[in-house]
């Protein structure tokens, strides 16, 4: 068997191996996986759908009124929005492959390059979406993202990040649209707000996980059932900060809530990593450092019933058959193509949150 043909027939196998990787390592991907947040679809756009919380009055009924006011509202808005749409060559150098001692090696080395290609892709995914800090190549800028802070995005819809880094009263008043609506704080009705959560906290090991507590308590109150907000993500620095300030809380002023017996000390149970409170599971991410993200203290507080990852099926990580390019192009090397063509948005902004120093 020729290398060309080991590569079409391994390489799609490793790569389709590879995804539920890319969906378990992170701890979003894995809950929106777990709830059924993962839309695979088809066709030329992504379709959004936003649930409002009016439709039409209710009417007292006494024995002067029987009249019913059939006025009906807007109940839902849809948003289409374009898929972001990239390819990945798997390049094997025939320079490379031909230093290989056996059909072994070469094996493996076609293993170790298919690997390698999809990780930095996942790579590139995962950054987009909690950072949007890059532009040019490896940027994804037709994917949405978190972070608020960016207006890098390149689709309709996407252009500017999900969760802002301001009050509901500030967002509306920046008028930053998200999947194309106006951020709306309806303080009159209270049925058309479309804004996401935020505090600002006087910084992390000192009082966050008061504003944590706070947003968590405003989003679940708009979240209908489920578990609410339920994962934290933020910076690794951050993170260990955080740590520190759960174990010590309600301290503070330097006395430790946390008190260590002798068995205690002699067991290993002093300060083991914690990583949970108030209901919500903090997980560490190394993209997003201060200047990252644009801000400091910044903590996205997500609510998986929120957020949809929506994949094209025809394109969800596909694999295309090898070419020998030194026939075509005059390059010498054995080409294939990962193909992607997904969408990140978050509908239920409402039900998520960030909050900052």
């Amino acid at each position: 068997m020729s290398l060309l043909e080991y590569a079409d027939r391994t390489v799609p196998d490793i790569v389709k191996k590879s995804v539920p990787a890319f969906y378990n390592d992170d701890p979003m991907f894995k809950q929106l996986r777990s709830r059924g947040r993962i839309v695979r679809s088809g066709g030329s756009s992504v379709r959004v759908l936003r649930i409002k919380s009016g439709h039409s009055d209710a009417t007292e009924i006494d024995g002067a009124n029987i009249q019913v006011d059939l006025t009906k509202r807007d109940t839902t808005s849809a948003m289409s929005g374009d898929w972001g749409k990239y390819i990945k060559p798997i390049v094997l150098p025939h320079y490379d492959i031909d230093r290989m001692a056996s059909a072994e090696d070469k094996a493996r080395y076609v293993k170790d390059t298919t690997m390698a290609a999809s990780l930095s892709m996942f790579n590139d995914v995962i950054q987009r979406i909690y950072v949007a800090d890059r532009t040019g190549k490896n940027a994804f800028l037709a994917c949405g993202t978190l972070n608020g802070n960016k207006s890098n995005g390149s689709k309709s819809g996407f252009t500017n990040g999900a969760l802002r880094l301001q009050s509901p009263t500030a967002q509306a008043a920046a008028a930053v649209t998200y999947l194309n609506e106006t951020r709306v704080e309806d303080t009159t009705r209270y049925e058309d707000n479309w804004y996401n959560q935020y505090k600002q906290h006087g910084g992390i090991g000192t009082n966050a996980l008061r504003a944590i507590e706070e947003v968590k308590a405003t989003a679940d109150s708009f979240a209908q059932g489920g578990d609410g907000i339920t994962i934290g993500i933020l910076s690794i620095a951050d993170f260990i900060l955080l740590c520190d300030e759960i174990r010590s809380y309600p301290g503070g002023g330097g006395q430790s809530a946390v008190i260590y017996t002798a068995e205690d000390l002699e067991k290993g149970r002093v300060h083991k990593q914690i990583q949970q409170a108030a209901g919500i599971q903090f997980h560490a991410n190394r993209w997003m450092t201060a200047a990252r993200v644009g801000s400091t203290g910044v903590i996205w507080l997500l609510n998986p019933d929120g957020i949809e990852w929506w994949v094209n099926a025809g394109h969800d990580f596909k694999v295309s058959k090898f070419v020998d390019f030194l026939k075509t192009t005059g390059q010498d090397a054995d080409v294939g193509f990962i193909s992607l063509e997904a969408q990140f948005a978050v509908p239920g902004l409402l039900m998520c949150g960030a909050v900052s120093a």
